[in-house]
This record gives C-alpha cells, sequence and structure tokens, in this order.
C-alpha cells in the first residue's frame, strides 16, 4: 500500500531530526477504541487472547494513534487483544501504549496505512482482510468484491475462486492494486466475472456438488475460463454461448473423474489440459 502524501510530507520533515520513534506511555483501557479500517471482530480470536492473557499475563503494549478529537486512542493494533482483555480489565485500568505519535489520527488514510502495515509485519492479512479494509475506506470495486465473497460463500465457493473470476489471478502479492488500495473493474470485467460464477455454480448443481471439495481445480479452471474471454473481446454474449457449449461436456468431465475419486486432479497444466480437450470438443470455435 502506498504511503498517503500528507504522511511522507511529515515523516520527511520529522526525519530530518532523526528516526520516527513514537511515545511509550500508560492509558485507561477504556480510552481506546476499535480502528474502523481494522477488519472485522473475530470472536473466537479475541477470546482465545483474552484467555491466553488471564494465564500468563499481558505481555506487551497495545499500538495506537495519537488521541483523536473524541478523545480516544484508536488501536493501530492488537485489536482483538484489547477486546479479548474486555473481561479481565476495567475501564480505569491503565495499560501500557506504544503511541504512533507522527500519525494524524482523523487520516483515515494514514491510520489505515499503518494498520496493514503491522499486519503485514507479524501476522500475514488475507486477501478478504484487504478487501473489508478497503471497501470501509474505498468502497467501490472493494465493496462490490466484498459483496461477491459473502454471496458465493453461501452457495460453497471460497473467496480464492471468487478473485480467480474476478482478477484472472491466483496469487495476490503485497504490491498488487488490491493490497494497495487502487483496484476498479470495468464494466467488461465485472460481466465476465459474473458469467463465470454463474457457470460454476451451475457446473456444481449439475454435478451433485461434486465440486464441493475441490478449491484448487476451481480456481485453475476459473482462471482458464478468464483468459478465454480476455482472448474473445468484449463480446460477453460470445463468451456466454461459448459457456453454455461447454457446459455439458464438463459436466460429463467432472462426472467421469469423480466416480471412484472425491478430488478432482488439479494443477494449472493438468487443468488447462483437461480444459482444453472438453472444449475443443465441445465448443466447435474454441481455437478460432
Amino acid at each position: 500500500m502506498k504511503q498517503p502524501k500528507s504522511l511522507i510530507r511529515t515523516i520527511k520533515r520529522r526525519m530530518k531530526k532523526g528516526i520516527l520513534i513514537g511515545t511509550v506511555d500508560t492509558i485507561k483501557y477504556g480510552d481506546m477504541d476499535w480502528s474502523d479500517p481494522n477488519r472485522e471482530l473475530v470472536q473466537d480470536h479475541a477470546d482465545n487472547l483474552g484467555t491466553s492473557v488471564g494465564r500468563s499475563g499481558l505481555i506487551r503494549p497495545f499500538i495506537v494513534f495519537p488521541k483523536n478529537k473524541d478523545g480516544k486512542y484508536k488501536l493501530a493494533d492488537a485489536h482483538h487483544l484489547w477486546k479479548g482483555c474486555d473481561p479481565l480489565m476495567s475501564s480505569d485500568q491503565e495499560v501500557p501504549v506504544y503511541i504512533l505519535d507522527w500519525v494524524n489520527p482523523e487520516s483515515v488514510s494514514e491510520t489505515q496505512f499503518y494498520i496493514i502495515l503491522l499486519n503485514q509485519w507479524q501476522k500475514k492479512w488475507h486477501t478478504e482482510d484487504f478487501v473489508e479494509s478497503f471497501a470501509k475506506t474505498i468502497g467501490g470495486a472493494y465493496t462490490t468484491l466484498l459483496n461477491a465473497f459473502k454471496e458465493y460463500k453461501v452457495l460453497g465457493f471460497t473467496s480464492g475462486v471468487v478473485v480467480a473470476a474476478y482478477l484472472n489471478s491466483r496469487s495476490i502479492t503485497l504490491d498488487h492494486p488490491l493490497k494497495q488500495g487502487t483496484m476498479k473493474f470495468n464494466h467488461s470485467e465485472l460481466l465476465i466475472a459474473n458469467t463465470i460464477l454463474g457457470h460454476l455454480n451451475t457446473l456444481k448443481g449439475l454435478t451433485g456438488d461434486r465440486l464441493n471439495t475441490n478449491n484448487n481445480w476451481l480456481r485453475a479452471y476459473t482462471i482458464q475460463l478468464g483468459g478465454t474471454a480476455k482472448k474473445m473481446g468484449s463480446d460477453n454474449g460470445k463468451f456466454t454461448k461459448f459457456l453454455y457449449d461447454l457446459t455439458p461436456g464438463m459436466v460429463q468431465f467432472i462426472k467421469n473423474e469423480t466416480k471412484n475419486h472425491s478430488q478432482l486432479e488439479a494443477g494449472d497444466t493438468i487443468v488447462s489440459e483437461n480444459y482444453t480437450n472438453v472444449a475443443t470438443t465441445f465448443c466447435p470455435d474454441f481455437m478460432k
């Protein structure tokens, strides 16, 4: 994620005096608060951390931003640790904090930058965590993708399959636009993604849910479909017709391959060969 321009100016100004170092202090437990750009609360995770603190003590400070206009210190890290301590601490309990006092607590872009940076250092955020965070601050494509996660999760598809449909990519690296806060979709990309996901849902329905345990195969297959859609250009009608013709062949292939095995053999090369064989047989215009 790129640093906000206001933060870059602040860092350059402050760095003239040396490396940026925050302030160590103690504040009241009740004066801290959850930062909006963070991912949603996972209660089980918070409960486990609280149990650990109850057994072994609080072994680290909370990292917070400076006090905001509401008199609260928004958390930069350890949000779940803080919530897990709710049953253990009163609001007046003094707790140790490390304050990132060069950050503007009223700037969403600055606070979000450090929340993501701290999570990348200490624990790897999943792709859906980035999407959820940016959906709160940027919206747009992130809200679209977040809604797709929720919609297709109910139908049995993982976020990895949904990402493959929307971004035609298996691996989302840290410098990818999705994680940089710059992701956008055009109308054609949205149509292709929805068409592909609709096709996958049809396959699941026609194969008796034999695809429930085949996430790796589904992702590789989804990427193959995305590549075909790009070759066909912006004519989504042509791509839709292609999928209509392809469906009977894929249903037959899936049923044959899962007669004796619950898992379809995955791997980009293997799936590409399977896909090409079926498409060539059932779709006369596939190679044109």
